[in-house]
């Protein structure tokens, strides 16, 4: 039999181990709410719903687990709805916030293939210098329609040590 302080020891035990039990329930409904809300702006985005999307991947960017990707369509929305510097601001704050994030390449890509849109030829010649090759070249025959003589003599003399 137990006597009474016994009794309280193992009550605030078990008030212990609820309480966890509690907040690491609460933690996965969290990490399955924030799951589906990625999901479904994922979702409106496929669908060309930018501006939806991109409200919701705005709310999900601090996020520890979705962050840097809801990050990443955020600036997808801002491009695809022709806000290309803000787009362009978006993925330069992975680069600061994410500096060894597996998609650095896509950023890149996007960075690069922006600031030929804005015909900011350094920063071409800055960010296409830190793509992969098969990356480099994707842009390039994504771009090939869009390039133009002028265009690229204004890069090639814009950059003389990137030629």
């Amino acid at each position: 039999m137990m006597n009474n302080i016994q009794q309280q020891v193992v009550s605030k035990t078990w008030r212990k181990v609820g309480l966890l039990i509690l907040s690491m329930s609460a933690l996965s409904i969290h990490a399955q709410t924030n799951q589906s809300a990625y999901l479904e702006a994922k979702r409106l985005y496929a669908e060309g719903n930018y501006k939806d999307a991109q409200g919701s991947f705005k709310l999900l960017s601090s996020d520890p687990t979705f962050g840097s990707y809801a990050t990443f369509y955020f600036a997808l929305t801002a491009y695809h709805q022709g806000r290309l510097r803000e787009a362009s601001d978006a993925w330069k704050q992975i680069r600061v916030k994410e500096p060894q994030w597996d998609q650095l390449g896509e950023v890149n890509f996007w960075i690069t293939k922006t600031a030929f849109e804005l015909n900011d030829y350094e920063e071409v010649a800055t960010y296409a210098s830190h793509l992969p090759e098969a990356l480099a070249q994707q842009l390039v025959e994504s771009m090939k329609g869009d390039l133009d003589q002028e265009a690229l003599e204004k890069s090639y003399q814009s950059q003389p040590d990137n030629r």
